[in-house]
């Protein structure tokens, strides 16, 4: 998306589909919704659509009308403030991610992907997916942002899994599948960054596709949270787990993949030679 232009988050995804859940158990249409709170039925639509970012006050409100648990309200309530904090990149820092689990069954994780490669990478579906020539080179500045969360004094903790074929799958010429490989054996000496790498004869759900799982600040540690979330890689926008069990399942599969996978240095190091 332009850096530019208003697009829902990954929050602000969940959290739509989630009140509209909640809204269609209680029975009540979305024109009734809007009418008890004095609102037009198009915003409630747009709401649940996800077609405008919603104030935190605003999702109050929604969950004040379904009668909402405590619980469910306060996860709910803070999933609203972080979706409203993300909703441009210069504000997304206050909300910020802690730690990402990456399972890469066929290209190196975002987070982790040089310029060189993430170009040529998304040169690959360039006409299926309609990527003009300035779309790629604003896809690599944005990813460029999100990558400066690896440094500092408070860094992002990343845990990947990278398939074997990922190390010899060519993207680009030699020299940058050289500079990817390098970039991964420099990223993992460091103490916050855990590469892995599943053997061919590996076991694990090595089936699943490419997948990230987010944990925000208040998911720190080995516990699933309400507030994580996973997304699923498409050849548009990635598509978000539906609910917090299909998000527990993602969890879930990580741990089974890491398991499986074996330490990353002695890979990098043949993929280098």
């Amino acid at each position: 998306m332009p850096l530019s232009r208003w697009e829902p988050s990954p929050a602000g995804r969940l959290l739509a589909g989630e009140l509209r859940r909640i809204r269609e158990r209680t029975g009540l249409s979305g024109d009734a919704a809007a009418t008890r709170l004095g609102w037009s039925a198009s915003k409630v639509c747009r709401f649940e659509l996800a077609k405008t970012c919603m104030k935190p006050e605003d999702a109050g409100k929604l969950l004040a009308l379904y009668k909402v648990p405590g619980d469910r309200t306060r996860a709910l309530t803070a999933l609203a403030v972080r979706a409203w904090g993300e909703r441009d990149l210069e504000e997304s820092g206050r909300f910020a991610v802690t730690e990402v689990l990456a399972w890469a069954p066929s290209a190196v994780p975002l987070i982790l992907r040089t310029a060189g490669y993430h170009a040529a990478v998304l040169g690959t579906i360039q006409q299926v997916a309609a990527l003009s020539p300035g779309a790629i080179r604003e896809a690599v500045k944005r990813n460029a942002l999100w990558q400066e969360r690896l440094a500092g004094d408070t860094p992002l903790t990343v845990r990947a899994v990278l398939d074997e074929t990922v190390l010899h799958r060519a993207f680009g010429s030699r020299a940058v599948m050289a500079a990817q490989i390098g970039r991964l054996a420099e990223l993992d000496g460091m103490d916050h960054v855990d590469l892995r790498v599943l053997p061919a004869a590996g076991g694990g759900p090595s089936h699943l596709p490419a997948f990230t799982y987010t944990k925000y600040g208040d998911s720190a540690g080995d516990d699933l949270r309400s507030c994580d979330e996973a997304e699923v890689a498409t050849l548009g926008e990635p598509r978000a787990a539906g609910d917090e069990r299909a998000v527990w399942l993602h969890w879930l599969a990580f741990g089974s993949l890491a398991e499986a996978a074996e330490p990353a240095a002695g890979h990098l190091k043949s993929a280098l030679a």
